[in-house]
């Protein structure tokens, strides 16, 4: 299987879990504690997991399955490290105590860190149109996440969503001219 269909995958995987996550739990959307809101409760605690190590993985293994895909190795590295990210951020909810959560927060910070500094070089070396508009959305999600990140009420699971939303889309957007979906 091709990259971009691993991140398509990933995407799916990624928001149908956290779909399932509202479902179960709608009062995510209001709590303020951002996608790990999930994995504080045993109820949402199976498709947490699956959305946040389930996408990491289909990334990690597309990269694995095609190492030359990216001439820049520290792109590759960068995103081959968000699999053991993901998997320490479901291993410390932030809810346990104060550790866990400061853990959690730095966990949490190099994993959207890493994929800016993915999503601003890939950019840079499209110079396509398309993939600079969702920088700009990936951007405006992370200031939202950064706003938010400590207040009791806000949007922070908004933010992250459309972080995402935009790192996502970017990188399938910038893979497009470089694989075929076949």
């Amino acid at each position: 299987m091709s990259l971009l269909k691993n991140i398509i995958l990933g995407q799916i995987v990624l928001y149908l879990s956290i779909a399932v996550c509202f479902l179960i739990k709608p009062t995510g959307l209001t709590a303020n504690n951002g996608i790990s809101y999930f994995g504080t409760f045993f109820s949402t605690l199976i498709p947490y997991v699956t959305g946040i190590v389930g996408s990491s993985s289909l990334l990690f293994i597309g990269l694995i399955k095609n190492k030359s895909i990216f001439k820049d190795k520290f792109i590759s590295t960068l995103l081959l490290i968000l699999l053991p990210l993901s998997i320490l951020l479901v291993i410390f909810p932030y809810n346990v105590n104060n550790t866990f959560s400061n853990i959690h927060q730095t966990i949490g910070v190099l994993i959207f860190v890493s994929q800016l500094i993915v999503s601003s070089i890939l950019a840079i070396e499209s110079k396509r149109f398309n993939v600079y508009l969702f920088l700009i959305v990936e951007i405006f999600g992370g200031i939202i996440s950064a706003y938010y990140l400590f207040p009791q009420k806000g949007y922070l699971i908004e933010g992250q969503l459309i972080f995402q939303l935009g790192f996502g889309l970017l990188m399938i957007n910038y893979l497009r001219n470089y694989e075929s979906l076949e």
